[in-house]
């Protein structure tokens, strides 16, 4: 595959799946990776009714987001891979199902100045996502809501044994996007996907803080300020233009 070809969402995809791959190992050295420690801390979400046991909100160190992970996963955040940043990772526990990971969800984002539809970005994320061995659609792609926010959700598998819950959602308030994945090996479907399901349905964008009034002041004065220099400009240019103008005898 071109790695050139590829766009920063699709590389990230395929890093995510790769660091899914080899979590275990990773998890093993904590110097490869230096993820921010993270306090849990309680907060007022949208009411969310699960039949799956959830742990407290994770709250993101940059205050745009909150998720809920499965009960008794691991919570890595910010954590820097050569793909790009991951906002949060959450890992299962090795016990948790029969492979060695017990599930992965991450959370990425990238901000935009044009963020489009999260249809036109989930697809990024498929072409990229399309290059793995027995690469095929399960659930194809669809428009639906995360906690009032448009997004696009599409649900794929390929080699190896990879199960894949891909999310696209739109953070205007933000000027950014989200992705949310959730990896499961395809023998723990049925006992772990309904967690990472639940969990990813949690997911929720943070009101952006109002301006304050302050801030809005100082466009005034800026902008005032602007039109005073142009008004001065002008004048100034008037004056020049009249005393270089001959006089009449």
């Amino acid at each position: 595959m071109c790695g050139s070809c590829v766009s920063n969402v699709a590389r990230l995809v395929l890093y995510v799946l790769v660091l899914a791959l080899v979590l275990p190992a990773l998890l093993g050295s904590i110097l490869l990776a230096a993820p921010e420690v993270l306090p849990l801390r309680a907060s007022t979400p949208t009411p969310f009714l699960s039949t799956q046991a959830l742990d407290p909100w994770v709250v993101h160190t940059a205050g745009h987001f909150q998720i809920q992970p499965p009960s008794g996963w691991i919570v890595w955040v910010n954590l820097t891979t050569s793909g790009g940043v991951i906002d949060v990772l959450l890992r299962g526990q090795p016990d948790q199902g029969q492979g060695p990971v017990g599930g992965v969800i991450a959370v990425t984002h990238e901000a935009r100045a044009n963020l489009g539809s999260a249809r036109s970005i989930l697809q990024e994320g498929i072409d990229g996502l399309s290059a793995f061995s027995a690469f095929r659609i399960v659930e194809p792609v669809h428009d639906t809501t995360v906690n009032g926010h448009a997004a696009a959700g599409v649900v794929v598998m390929y080699e190896p044994s990879t199960y894949d819950v891909y999310e696209i959602l739109i953070g205007p308030e933000w000027y950014s996007f989200w992705a949310l994945e959730g990896i499961v090996f395809s023998w723990d479907v049925p006992g772990i996907s309904p967690s990472v399901n639940e969990s990813m349905a949690t997911f929720e964008v943070l009101p952006a803080p109002p301006r304050s009034a302050l801030a809005a002041a100082s466009d005034w004065f800026l902008l005032g300020g602007l039109i005073a220099t142009g008004a001065a400009g002008s004048v100034f240019g008037f004056l020049i233009l009249r005393s270089t103008r001959p006089r009449r005898p």
